[in-house]
Formats: C-alpha cells, sequence, structure tokens
C-alpha cells in the first residue's frame, strides 16, 4: 500500500513523519493508525461489508470482542441539564417487531448466528414488548437492589421471592407496605393478599 505522509508539528495529523509519497505494508483489511515512529494496523477490520472490533473477520455489520470483564461498549450522554438521556436504538427495516438478542457465550453459533437465547422485542402494530426464553428450559429472572425478586419457570409458574409476611391488611400498613403492595399471610394455604 502506497501512502501520501503529511508532515505536521505539535498535534500535525502526520507528527512525526517526513512529508512525502512512502510505502506501508500492512494487514489487509486493517484501519491504519499512526503509531509513535511508524504506521501500524489498528483493532479495527473492515472488509468493506462487515466491522469488526477486536475480531476478524466480522460475521455481521458491525461485531465487537473484548476479553475483559467490564462493559465492552457503551453509549453515553454527558449533558448535564434538562432532560438527558443515553439511546441504543434498534430499527426494523419492515413493518415487522424488531428486537435484541442475548446469547451464552458458550453458544456455537452456525453461520454468525447463535440458536438460542433470550429475546427482547416490541410489537410496531401496538407497541408492546415481549422477553422470551428460546431454550426449552429456560426461566425468567427479576431481581431489584440485586436480590431475586420473581421467577418464572419454563412451564410459566410463577414463584415470587422475600414476599412479606403479614397476619392482614392493617399489619401490613404499619409495616411499610403503601397500596398496592403484595404480602403473604404466612398460613396454610399461604394467601397472597395486596394491600388496600
Amino acid at each position: 500500500m502506497t501512502v501520501k505522509l503529511l508532515s505536521g508539528g505539535s498535534g500535525g495529523r502526520g507528527r512525526g513523519y517526513t512529508a512525502g509519497w512512502g510505502s506501508w505494508l500492512g494487514t489487509n483489511n486493517y484501519v491504519v493508525k499512526s503509531g509513535v515512529t511508524a504506521l501500524v494496523n489498528s483493532n479495527i477490520y473492515d472488509d468493506g461489508n462487515n466491522v469488526g472490533i477486536g475480531i476478524a473477520p466480522a460475521t455481521t455489520k458491525l461485531q465487537v470482542r473484548g476479553t475483559a470483564s467490564t462493559v465492552q461498549a457503551m453509549v453515553q450522554n454527558t449533558q448535564t441539564s434538562g432532560s438527558s438521556y443515553a439511546a441504543f436504538r434498534l430499527v426494523s427495516g419492515t413493518t415487522n417487531s424488531s428486537g435484541l438478542r442475548l446469547y451464552s457465550a458458550t453458544a456455537t453459533p452456525s453461520g454468525g448466528i447463535y440458536p438460542l437465547g433470550t429475546y427482547i422485542y416490541n410489537s410496531i402494530a401496538d407497541g408492546s414488548i415481549s422477553i422470551w426464553g428460546e431454550a426449552s428450559g429456560s426461566k425468567l429472572y427479576f431481581g431489584t437492589n440485586n436480590i431475586l425478586r420473581m421467577t418464572i419457570d419454563n412451564l410459566g409458574n410463577v414463584n415470587l421471592s422475600n414476599v412479606s409476611v403479614y397476619a392482614n391488611n392493617a399489619a401490613a400498613i404499619a409495616g411499610g407496605l403503601t397500596v398496592g403492595t403484595i404480602y403473604r399471610t404466612g398460613g396454610d394455604p399461604d394467601t397472597l393478599c395486596i394491600v388496600h
């Protein structure tokens, strides 16, 4: 590959290089970046169809791979006044639903497509949101404050965890529960009640 190098002072585009034409042998399909004393391959792979960051070749339009246990990608809004939100938008090119699929790292892809996972999508028709566990034995877990609150198993059975026990409605209110909150009576049968 032949490149044009620009001379530049502090902050210049070609800082550290001599102006003129020169040759640089890089790796095919990798985006070039400037190193301290030479041009080098960046971590971005682009074959004209798919782009990979940390992975080559990429099997989708954008594929990001990392090895750390921390966040690999982030969308951040630094606005400090008024309404502010960081959005990651998924847009379907058809009138059907658009969604997000989450897969286990141990799943084996076929043609870049992972077979089973959790599918979160919205309906274009009425705007409803659906969460599906695609595997036959999948469960849905819900929690707050890093504590499990509810589980829905693969048969549709609902298990409510950490539900407070009170003898009656008055005791529940005295215990700090608000209207609409569920509590247990602790008897047999163990009845679920709603504070009113």
